[in-house]
């Protein structure tokens, strides 16, 4: 018999019909958890309170989730976490991070429809996840949605209705659910740390912000130089531009001085950002902006949330933001030479 815990945070999945829209609810979500379980598991489920759409998800809840998933490791034999779809990726990515060498899966899912609606993509979710929470040997945070499994700190959402709502840009999902069960194990990570719960400081000043044309640029400057950021996400144009605007750099360079630590990620969906390929990504670079490699734009707030949590050095923020922590495509200790 294989114990596994799951948690319910909230989510269409479960949500009702009221006058103002969908809202959060726990009617019935229990029970269906259970009829959906493979043979001979065992479900033991908790629902977070207050439940929350994700929309409303802040950095204290990846840290609730986290804690809470730690304090219960040993009693269970893996975790599925439902969870609304809005956010699920930031939460996929920060529990990537804050849990390395946990040696049991992981398992987030949501939905795009209600359980109560007919047609509901959630019974197929939950089913997958908790089979993928059922092989000790995926010990990875993972995201199943869409018949498909999938690494959680590589996820993002790149659709709004349709039910297969997430991918991995660049990465092929670890296994396949439909039309036959495929365990894509080579891929799966392997844990070779123990595991540790890393500190995390979830009132951190750590901000994104996407370049565009237009007003952007001024408005990114005014920003950075009226606020007190511990950290910035640039999402900038493909392998890393930004526009070569003195106010932009100039905002930045203080920024950087004063101690914000600014991370330039490409806003497009597959690629990564190389600062040497423009003389503009170079202008970055020359002001002490990092690189984010092939990190996603919720790999990258999340990753250096928590790296900003910890008591390092600069030297050593430096050399953990390029090493890979869980297989979310860091840029790599060349950039150290």
């Amino acid at each position: 018999m294989r114990r596994i815990a799951v948690f319910y945070t909230g989510g269409t999945l479960g949500m009702r019909a009221s006058s103002n829209g969908l809202v959060p609810a726990l009617d019935g979500i229990a029970e269906r958890v259970a009829r959906l379980a493979p043979p001979n598991v065992e479900c033991a489920f908790e629902a977070f309170s207050p439940l929350i759409d994700s929309a409303a998800a802040t950095p204290a809840h990846w840290e609730r989730i986290a804690c809470r998933l730690a304090a219960l490791r040993d009693e269970f034999d893996g975790f599925v976490v439902l969870h609304g779809t809005d956010t699920l990726a930031w939460t996929a990515a920060a529990l990537s991070f804050l849990l390395p060498g946990f040696g049991k899966p992981i398992v987030l899912t949501g939905a795009q429809k209600p359980f109560s609606i007919v047609g509901s993509d959630a019974p197929d979710n939950v089913a997958d996840a908790l089979a993928a929470a059922c092989f000790m040997h995926l010990t990875e945070v993972t995201v199943a949605f869409g018949r498909r499994l999938w690494r959680g700190c590589r996820v993002r959402k790149h659709e709004s209705l349709a039910l297969d709502a997430f991918a991995t840009p660049g990465l092929t999902p670890l296994a396949e659910f439909d039309p036959e069960v495929l365990w894509h194990a080579a891929l799966w990570r392997v844990d070779t740390v123990p595991f540790s719960l890393r500190p995390f400081n979830p009132n951190l000043r750590v901000a994104m912000m996407m370049m565009s044309p237009g007003a952007t640029v001024a408005c990114l400057a005014d920003m950075v130089e009226r606020n007190k950021l511990d950290g910035l996400v640039l999402l900038s144009y493909g392998s890393g531009n930004t526009p070569d605007d003195p106010r932009l750099l100039a905002a930045l360079a203080r920024a950087i001085e004063r101690g914000t630590v600014v991370v330039n990620v490409s806003q497009v969906w597959n690629g990564a950002v190389d600062m040497n390929a423009y003389a503009t990504g170079s202008a970055l670079a020359a002001i002490g902006v990092w690189s984010g490699g092939e990190l996603t734009p919720e790999a990258a707030q999340t990753k250096l949330q928590i790296l900003l949590s910890a008591d390092y050095t600069p030297e050593q923020r430096r050399v953990h933001w390029i090493s890979d922590w869980a297989g979310e495509g860091a840029p790599g200790l060349a950039l150290l030479n």
